[in-house]
């Protein structure tokens, strides 16, 4: 029986009696009952990996993390913030909310340094939101007060003086009365009759304007993709110099969506309104380009308080920060129909708009009942008609005689 070894002992005692053999001693029998956990080491080698070459590794499948990071990387999606107010306010809300929300940050650092400078930060980014909203909300009041419903106004009482002074009470036109009427350049000159010309204008507005709404739904999806957390130290982390922020907690985020997205989305949506309302009330093409200039100005407000206001350091940390979330799985085809969808609202809403079934909506019409007999078409040609023809240079007629003839 001695010739005959047990299994479970093969490794660790040599062969006894006739069979005994002559061979290297077996290694000494391994611990294992605690084994150290695999950790990782954003760029860099696990520190509990040992080498590949040593023998009596047991772990010699350890390579470098390096691989894990670009696997991540590639299933996330980075978001640049905009170097505006609305992007200073996103920004400082995530990264200094532990001076908002707790006094750890005080104990940590102390009552100087870092968080006095994330203090002020805080406090002035604050103050930019508020000197922002109020200038927009101003405006926007001031444009609806002082220029909106003044012009609505003003056209609506060029419109009946023209249907009462030029129509007879059964409704036909009267060409005598229009002959003898004072006030065909007041409603020849009203942009409203001429509707191709005002469609192509509120388009363009329009165009402006939801690329602002848009810029507020990408935010909103973009905080709404963010994953949660109950740390502050798993907000962001810093790679190769770029701060990537990853995580939100609920209160930051329900703080984002209250006092960056709601208002926004808020200014861009009556910017729209009275925007549209403006234009379609403008009383002459010339004042009709110069209303679309000054209503971009009332949309640049918050890149020129931006620029002017905020210090170049805030604005190379918004530079360096990104928004980092999971890449949602949709396919391409899902960003194109939301596209054509916007296009279609922003063409097709206009054109409502300037219908008469759309100029009939309570407080956003301008001109209800507009029957389309403004368009002056005698006055117009009598406005384009030239002094001296094309032709009447070569056929020898004098078009600027000098003196009375």
């Amino acid at each position: 029986m001695r010739r005959y070894v047990s299994s479970a002992y093969a490794g660790l005692v040599p062969f006894a009696g006739p069979l005994r053999m002559t061979s290297r001693p077996a290694p000494a029998p391994r611990d294992i009952s605690v084994t150290t956990p695999r950790t990782f080491v954003r760029g860099g080698r696990d520190e509990n990996c040992s080498d590949p070459s040593d023998g009596d590794s047991l772990m010699t499948d350890c390579q470098d993390d390096s691989e894990l990071q670009k696997i991540e990387e590639s299933q996330e999606e980075f978001i640049a913030l905009d170097q505006d107010v609305y992007g200073a306010g996103v920004y400082t809300i995530i990264h200094d909310s532990q001076v908002i929300m707790s006094k750890e940050h005080f104990f940590e650092h102390g009552c100087g340094g870092g968080a006095v400078d994330d203090g002020f930060r805080v406090g002035f980014t604050i103050c930019g939101l508020i000197i922002n909203f109020v200038l927009q909300i101003q405006l926007l009041w001031f444009t609806c007060e002082f220029a909106v419903m003044p012009s609505v106004s003003r056209l609506q009482l060029i419109y009946q003086e023209y249907h009462f002074k030029c129509f007879e009470p059964s409704g036909n036109f009267n060409v005598t009365k229009w002959n003898m009427w004072d006030g065909q350049e007041q409603l020849c000159n009203m942009v409203f009759a001429n509707s191709p010309f005002l469609y192509v204008m509120i388009v363009l507005w329009w165009m402006t304007m939801i690329a602002e709404i848009r810029e507020c739904e990408r935010l909103f999806r973009t905080i709404h993709h963010l994953r949660s957390t109950t740390s502050m130290k798993d907000v962001f982390r810093v790679v190769d110099g770029e701060e990537r922020i990853e995580r939100l907690m609920c209160p930051v985020r329900y703080t984002l969506y209250c006092v960056i997205w709601l208002p926004r989305l808020f200014i861009s949506c009556a910017l729209l309104v009275l925007g549209t309302m403006w234009l379609a009330a403008t009383h002459s093409v010339q004042d009709l380009i110069l209303n679309a200039i000054a209503l971009e100005f009332v949309v640049e407000v918050d890149k020129t308080l931006f620029d002017a206001m905020f210090p170049a350091t805030l604005a190379r940390h918004i530079e360096n920060a990104k928004l980092s979330h999971l890449k949602v799985d949709l396919t391409p085809l899902y960003g194109y129909v939301r596209s054509v969808v916007w296009m279609c609202l922003n063409f097709g809403g206009v054109a409502f708009y300037l219908s008469p079934l759309g100029q009939r909506m309570p407080l956003v019409g301008v001109l209800p009942q507009y029957a389309n007999d403004a368009l002056c078409p005698i006055y117009w040609g009598e406005q384009a008609k030239r002094v001296c023809s094309m032709w009447d240079h070569y056929n020898g007629v004098q078009c600027f005689p000098f003196g009375e003839q």
